[in-house]
């Protein structure tokens, strides 16, 4: 999923990107364009125009991420944006219009990359209910650690914005993380391996204990991703009492 500027619809075939991508291209590229009529022209050069505006969005997120993880985000500036993709400031405001902007789409960006991560295990793991929350927190736990950096941007940031913002940042965690664990909660209540009590409940406090291991401290105590995501599940479902 990238979140990008979309096209707009072009009326006339007389645009200003006609003919510039045949200019970009081989000898060869361009005696086979030649032969096409001007609406074929037209479409590859709006074709090579948005995977070029792909590919400066997804930059310019990257760097956003890793900047504002590495530093918080009243201290991340646009030249520090644009420094760091090596790109004009009119590059970067013909795809967003503030840092507020940038930061934002990022979050909503990477936060998507996760709930999918999330609801691969939701949607194609099968059997018990303890065994499908063990995958499930092991695909969290096995996140590459840029992306584990940006859910940890949501507790740091999450009061720096107004309500909507922060609603829609909320309202996109939730749909990464809390809410694809919650529903393996519900299968697992409806199968009788867990309490009838509020699966959201359970859903936030398993959650709880994931985003706890992931300071550094936990995982030399615990060991690696297996022995956390063990250590996590056995915790949620049979507590710390001594047997």
């Amino acid at each position: 999923m990238y979140i990008c500027a979309s096209m707009k619809q072009k009326n006339s075939l007389d645009s200003p990107l006609k003919g510039r991508y045949i200019t970009k291209h081989t000898e060869r590229s361009v005696s086979i364009l030649l032969g096409m009529n001007d609406f074929s022209i037209y479409y590859f050069a709006e074709t090579a125009v948005y995977a070029k505006s792909k590919e400066t969005t997804q930059l310019i997120l990257e760097v956003a991420r890793n900047l504002f993880i590495e530093k918080h985000f009243a201290d991340v500036t646009i030249n520090d944006i644009v420094l760091g993709a090596n790109l004009s400031k009119g590059a970067l405001y013909h795809h967003f219009s503030s840092k507020e902007d940038v930061y934002v789409m990022m979050m909503l960006h990477f936060l998507a990359q996760i709930q999918t991560s999330s609801e691969q295990v939701t949607q194609t793991s099968s059997g018990p209910c303890r065994e499908r929350l063990h995958m499930s927190v092991l695909k969290f736990l096995e996140l590459p650690e840029e992306l584990l950096g940006v859910l940890r941007l949501v507790r740091r940031d999450i009061n720096i914005f107004d309500t909507p913002i922060r609603d829609k940042l909320i309202r996109a965690y939730q749909a990464a993380i809390p809410l694809p664990v919650e529903s393996i909660i519900r299968d697992g209540i409806a199968a009788g391996e867990v309490k009838a009590v509020d699966a959201r409940l359970l859903s936030r406090q398993l959650v709880g204990l994931v985003e706890i291991v992931l300071h550094p401290y936990s995982r030399s105590v615990l060991g690696g991703t297996q022995e956390i995501a063990t250590y996590i599940i056995d915790l949620f479902f049979d507590g710390v009492a001594a047997k």
